[in-house]
């Protein structure tokens, strides 16, 4: 659940996305994906949107989904999750390429739908920024 709430003002999503961390801690995979779905569309319509905060949201949703082998939305989410990710960019919210850990997420949920080549090519890029992201994260690395 990395990245959700450092923004976060609006009080109902914020609570959702607590609530998503405590399913998760309790391996309630659908009642995380109730919950940031709910945060999601909370944020989703505020005015201005939190971008980067959606960006989380939705790689969580990305990677809830593929847990529970729900392979397609999770793609799905994963693929909104870079769109807004791309956007925070060209807005200067953040700097370059999404996240390692955000990439690496979406091409496991590839592998499961045998997108074996596309998979491969998002490994191959994040390996090197997973050595050199900080703090390092061993976990993923061996993934």
């Amino acid at each position: 659940m990395a990245g959700c709430g450092r923004d976060l003002l609006n009080v109902d999503a914020r609570i959702s996305v607590h609530q998503a961390q405590v399913a998760e801690s309790l391996e309630e995979p659908l009642k995380v994906i109730e919950q940031n779905e709910q945060a999601y569309r909370e944020l989703f319509h505020e005015n201005p949107q939190q971008i980067t905060t959606l960006c989380h949201i939705a790689n969580n949703l990305g990677y809830s989904h593929s847990t529970v082998g729900s392979h397609e939305k999770a793609k799905s989410w994963f693929e909104t999750s870079e769109k807004w990710w791309h956007l925070a960019v060209k807005n200067g919210d953040e700097p370059g390429d999404r996240p390692a850990r955000h990439i690496v997420d979406h091409a496991r949920c590839l592998v499961h739908l045998k997108e074996y080549a596309k998979a491969e090519n998002m490994l191959d890029f994040c390996i090197s920024r997973l050595k050199t992201e900080y703090p390092l994260d061993w976990a993923m690395l061996a993934q």
